[in-house]
């Protein structure tokens, strides 16, 4: 049925609109709980591991990129992902690059995406998590700079969208493919100050104190590093992140 009829149409389509196709099925489908539930049932996938305090079903997860502005995460939790990510977020919206950016290689089944970061920007993407996410699911988010950032505007993009998402989400993949080493060292040394300091004085908001507290424990949220193009990078920071390739594979 799917490789006869439904493919074929599809491939008629722009693969982008079927993109935006697919999102707006799934916030139909949102509404729909009986088929929500027969759905979760029947794509429940147990493979259970641990890491830290995060607990995941399975070691199957879908990578930021697919619902970028966190508008259909909680129905895509239902088809058996062991954790989800949104993103990838930036402070500000942003529109991406010039269509046509997503491209079909039919004989290789596969997709060129160039879609740049387009997306709602972070205080949109807050609201929609707090609002949509219902069910229980390990559920991360892929954050970066604005495009036209540069010097240490860089390091306060990635500090004020860690702070504005830090109550919403499980994990936070760090996009540092476009930034230098030593910028990126700042971003870590930045957010750690932030991490450490929320565990002593966190009280149900985010206004909490800048101040480096030594010897804290791990708080709520793990960072995640996502390397590209055999990237390296050396500082003992890293000791504290997870850190994961591009494609999110967990070890």
């Amino acid at each position: 049925m799917y490789n006869l009829i439904i493919r074929p149409l599809l491939f008629c389509i722009d693969p982008e609109k079927v993109h935006r196709m697919l999102l707006s099925w799934l916030k139909f489908y949102r509404y729909l709980f009986p088929v929500r539930a027969c759905v979760r049932g029947y794509s429940r996938v147990s493979d259970p591991f641990s890491y830290g305090h995060l607990q995941f079903k399975n070691r199957i997860g879908l990578s930021a990129g697919f619902d970028k502005n966190a508008e259909a995460f909680d129905e895509l939790a239902d088809f058996g992902f062991g954790f989800l990510e949104v993103g990838t977020v930036t402070p500000d919206s942003q529109s991406g690059n010039p269509s046509p950016r997503i491209f079909r290689l039919v004989d290789d089944e596969s997709l060129i995406s160039r879609t740049g970061f387009n997306n709602c920007g972070v205080d949109a993407v807050r609201q929609h998590i707090r609002k949509y996410r219902k069910h229980s699911y390990v559920l991360g988010v892929n954050i970066n700079k604005n495009p036209l950032s540069t010097g240490d505007q860089i390091v306060k993009d990635f500090e004020s969208t860690f702070i504005h998402l830090y109550d919403c989400v499980d994990y936070f993949t760090l996009n540092w493919g476009s930034i230098d080493n030593d910028l990126f060292a700042m971003v870590l040394e930045k957010l750690t100050i932030f991490r450490q300091a929320a565990v002593l004085y966190q009280d149900g908001s985010i206004g909490m104190s800048y101040q480096d507290v030594a010897g804290a424990p791990e708080s709520g949220c793990y960072l995640a590093i996502a390397l590209f193009d055999g990237q390296q990078f050396s500082t003992a920071a890293l000791k504290d992140y997870i850190l994961f390739p591009d494609i999110a594979l967990f070890k």
